[in-house]
Order: structure tokens, then C-alpha cells, then sequence
């Protein structure tokens, strides 16, 4: 940027009487321009993170879910006040509250460096100083919204720029593949016996209730709560009083009906209670 200097006033007398002379000044100071200190060129910052990452559906957003550790050489740089600096994302995804997305997984990242939180660019440099990125690199995962089971595919996801500089590229090592944490039904006979016709008393009577459980298998780490649905095979009686209706071969007007304790439990609903 090349700035003008103040005018230089100068009085000059005519026959008209005096008039102003202004003479303009160019200056040749120059504003805002990065440089590397030292060792100059663009960096790799590598990220090793685990295969796969499963979280609970209801883990709050905000939650830092998993921190990776990053491996990369030193670099020092400066600019000047007006220069921009920071981390941008390479889909150059939005920040929200400080945390770049990781596309649409439901997840987002912060990347430090040298004990310090990177900014998100743009950001002015401010003062003129000497920057130092070097390890140790971290980058931490938060849960931003909604877990998507999704694919965050190796390779470049973020970039420091200062000015026209890049600092560094952030780089994942392998695949992370993100699926939101459930668990398996085990499945579940239950023998309820022979009975006859005459057994039934009318219309709405029922007989002796077998008692059975439901378990569940293979809950990730951090489950705290689940939803679960009964979906009869073959269709549903009543919903409400939890009456599933019989196979194709079973007696017309009977119906087996679920309870927990003396309640029904709703068919093809969402439920909480366990």
C-alpha cells in the first residue's frame, strides 16, 4: 500500500494577491506483508486418528468427543497488523462458536499448535511480531449436531494462511469413519404354551402372562439412555394396549399382548422407559 504524505505549504505573492501553493509528497512505506523467519515453505501437519468413531445419539452438542494428537516440523513467520491470519477449512466450511465442520457429519475441529488455539481466519494479525507453530499439534473433535453415519476421507481437510502464505496443511492419516453409538437386540423366544379356546373367558380376557426380557448387546461407550420400538411381524391389534396380532396360521380374534409390570407397552412407537 503506498500512502501520501501531508501537503507542503508555500505562500507566493501576485499581483492578484496571495495565493497557496500545496506540493503533495509521495511516501514508499508499505503496509502488511507476511514473511517466513528463518526456514521459509509450506509445512505438513499429519493427524493419525482412529478408524472409527461412534458416539451417542444423545451426547449434548459442544461435547469434545476425541482428541489426535498431530506430528509436524517448527516454523516462524510475521506480518503486519492488517495482514489476515488463521485456520480455514479446506471445503472453506463456516465456524460456529470457535469449531469448523467436518462437512455435514454432525462433527467439527479445533486445531492448536505449540500449546496456543489457532484462530479462524480471517483474523487480523495485530501487532507486528514473530510467530511459532510447532508441536505439539493438536486437533480436537467436537459433536456439533446431529451424528451422521458418514466417511471423513483422508487427506488435506484444513490450511494456516497468513496473508499469501500457507503455514501448514492439516491432513488426516486414514479414513475415519463416524457412526452414531447403539446397541444390538439379542433375539428373544418365548414359549407361551398350548391353550385352548375355552381358556378365554369373552371378549377382552387374557391368560396367564409369561415373563420374558429383552437384552441388549454391544452398547458403545457413553450410552446413557436409549430409544427402542416393538414392531410386531405381523401387524398390530391395538397400539396402545400393545396387542400384536398372530401369525397367518394363529386363531382368529387373539392377539398376544405385551406388558412391562402391569403397563402395556406401546407397539411401533418410540419409547424411553427401560
Amino acid at each position: 500500500m503506498v500512502g501520501i504524505s501531508k501537503c507542503q505549504l508555500k505562500l507566493r505573492r501576485s499581483s492578484a494577491g496571495l495565493f497557496v501553493l500545496c506540493l503533495l509528497g509521495l511516501s514508499s512505506q508499505v503496509y502488511g506483508q507476511c514473511s517466513f523467519s528463518g526456514t521459509s515453505g509450506t509445512i505438513s501437519v499429519k493427524f493419525t486418528s482412529p478408524k472409527s468413531l461412534s458416539i451417542p445419539a444423545d451426547t449434548p452438542n459442544g461435547t469434545k468427543v476425541l482428541t489426535v494428537n498431530g506430528s509436524g516440523i517448527e516454523r516462524l513467520f510475521k506480518c503486519g497488523s492488517t495482514d489476515k491470519h488463521g485456520i480455514q477449512d479446506v471445503s472453506e466450511g463456516v465456524a460456529s462458536n470457535g469449531i469448523l465442520p467436518f462437512a455435514d457429519s454432525g462433527l467439527g475441529y479445533k486445531l492448536s499448535s505449540a500449546g496456543g488455539l489457532e484462530p479462524i481466519y480471517p483474523i487480523d494479525f495485530g501487532t507486528w511480531s514473530t510467530i511459532t507453530v510447532k508441536t505439539p499439534y493438536v486437533m480436537e473433535i467436537y459433536k456439533t449436531g446431529p451424528i451422521k453415519e458418514s466417511k471423513i476421507t483422508a487427506g488435506k481437510f484444513a490450511s494456516y494462511l497468513a496473508g499469501s502464505l500457507t503455514i501448514y496443511e492439516a491432513s488426516l492419516v486414514g479414513d475415519l469413519n463416524i457412526a452414531a453409538a447403539s446397541c444390538e437386540v439379542r433375539s428373544t423366544n418365548v414359549d407361551m404354551g398350548r391353550h385352548l379356546i375355552s381358556d378365554f373367558k369373552g371378549l377382552g380376557s387374557t391368560l396367564k402372562f409369561k415373563d420374558f426380557n429383552i437384552e441388549l448387546l454391544g452398547c458403545g461407550a457413553g450410552i446413557k439412555s436409549i430409544e427402542y420400538k416393538l414392531g410386531p411381524t405381523n401387524g398390530i391389534f391395538d397400539s396402545k394396549k400393545g396387542i400384536a396380532k398372530l401369525d397367518a396360521g394363529g386363531v382368529p380374534g387373539v392377539g398376544i399382548q405385551i406388558k412391562r409390570g402391569a403397563n402395556p407397552v406401546s407397539l411401533g412407537e418410540w419409547l424411553t422407559d427401560l
